[in-house]
């Protein structure tokens, strides 16, 4: 939080240049120009910033995630019938997004639209790795017996067949 106040100071009161601030900060640069853009863009003055406590402050930073915004949550709900429907045949992510555009005319375009639902889809497919110690699946497969019978079948009639040609 003092790293954050030393910013807004460095650059509006002292007004020193981005790359000036970004070293006093021990920052980059584009990490200094969005904490000002975010400042700026807040509509709180300079001196308004010095009455705001900690966590104010935070808040006034906090990047807003794209999780909480109600479009996203309309597009989620969706998803479950969209992966059952994309099954069936002739049925495309173009189609389903068509859709979504008619019922949700402000809604994510179409590469958002299937980056949203290729993470979500990934996020259901939970994969387990399992280690085994050797030796400790030899007694699942004791009871299954090749079918030599047949294989003995197989090699006379081979044999003969090719005896004749």
């Amino acid at each position: 939080m003092r790293q954050l106040r030393k910013i807004l100071e460095y650059s509006l009161e002292s007004r020193l240049s981005l790359r000036e601030v970004a070293k006093l900060a021990g920052a980059s640069n584009t990490t200094i120009s969005e904490y000002l853009a975010r400042f700026r863009n807040s509509g709180i003055t300079y001196q308004d910033r010095l009455s705001l406590n900690d966590q104010q402050l935070i808040e006034l930073f906090e990047e807003k995630k794209e999780a909480d915004s109600e479009a996203y949550k309309a597009l989620v709900s969706l998803f479950p019938t969209y992966k059952v429907r994309l099954k069936k045949k002739g049925m495309t992510r173009q189609l389903l997004r068509e859709e979504y555009r008619r019922d949700h005319p402000d809604g994510y375009l179409y590469s958002q639209f299937c980056h949203h639902f290729r993470t979500w889809r990934d996020s259901l497919d939970v994969t387990m790795h399992q280690n085994h110690e050797s030796g400790d699946m030899r007694f699942r497969f004791a009871t299954l017996k090749f079918p030599f019978g047949q294989f003995r079948i197989f090699l006379k009639r081979y044999a003969t067949s090719t005896d004749r040609s």
